[in-house]
């Protein structure tokens, strides 16, 4: 567990900064930032892309914390692109409904990652599930991190996995 203010104080200025950053890339196991100021959450927040890099977190946090299933949890799906579906629907479903017994889907379309940010900050006391800080820094350069973001307003703790 990263409580992430203090990296901000201590390591320079920049959200998240680059140590912050770096934790989290090399990171060889699951992870959650938390704000140093938190209620415990009662709900959960299932971050899916299609990416199977966070079909992997939602394994993870599964098996890590089998008792956090069972509050109410949302898999929430952004897309850009009209009328366009839940990637691996059948797949992704089976796997959340198998493990959340209290599941709801969200379809967000034509979701920018600001309004993403005002969609979570109406949930509070959420968790958020996502894979995330596992590409190379090439990649990084070109597309800010969709958990970069979430770490930036931090009202809420970050469950991070990824694959080495």
């Amino acid at each position: 567990m990263i409580g992430g203010e203090s990296f901000y104080r201590h390591y320079g200025m920049e959200r998240p900064n680059e140590y912050l950053r770096m934790t989290l890339q090399e990171a060889e196991c699951p992870v959650i930032v938390v704000p140093e100021d938190f209620s415990f959450p009662d709900r959960i927040v299932l971050a899916y892309d299609g990416s199977e890099d966070s079909v992997y977190a939602i394994r993870q946090f599964v098996l890590l914390f089998p008792e956090l299933v069972k509050m109410p949890a949302t898999l929430v799906y952004t897309t850009t692109k009209e009328h366009s579906g839940l990637p691996e629907k059948d797949y992704i479903l089976e796997l959340c409904a198998r493990h959340f017994p209290d599941l709801t889907v969200k379809l967000l379309e034509s979701t920018t990652r600001k309004q993403f940010g005002e969609w979570l900050n109406e949930r509070p006391s959420s968790l958020l599930v996502c894979g995330a800080f596992g590409r190379t820094d090439l990649s990084m350069m070109f597309r800010r991190s969709f958990a970069a973001g979430a770490i930036i307003d931090h009202q809420f703790p970050l469950f991070i996995a990824h694959r080495s």
